[in-house]
């Protein structure tokens, strides 16, 4: 990946961003963690991507990325919030 893009201080953990979204007036719905299916997949796309001998646009295929609903959120998840009545 390019130097940068997941950058240690750019992420947030799911409770972390649970408490802006609170802040915000905001709930969140439908956090689901969002994985590869095989760690070593994510690991090697991420070394040709650094090579340059892949590109962003192979990644998805390569990677195998999955939803895991009930899956407990560890790095990477997916949900969306809507605005407290």
């Amino acid at each position: 990946m390019p130097r940068g893009r997941y950058a240690a201080h750019r992420l947030r953990r799911p409770v972390e961003l649970a408490e802006s979204l609170d802040r915000a007036g905001l709930s969140a719905k439908d956090v689901s963690s969002f994985k590869p299916r095989d760690v070593r997949s994510l690991v090697r796309a991420t070394r040709g991507r650094r090579r340059g001998t892949l590109t962003d646009d192979q990644l998805p295929e390569l990677v195998d990325m999955v939803l895991e609903p009930k899956g407990r959120p560890v790095v990477t998840y997916l949900g969306y919030a809507v605005h407290r009545a």
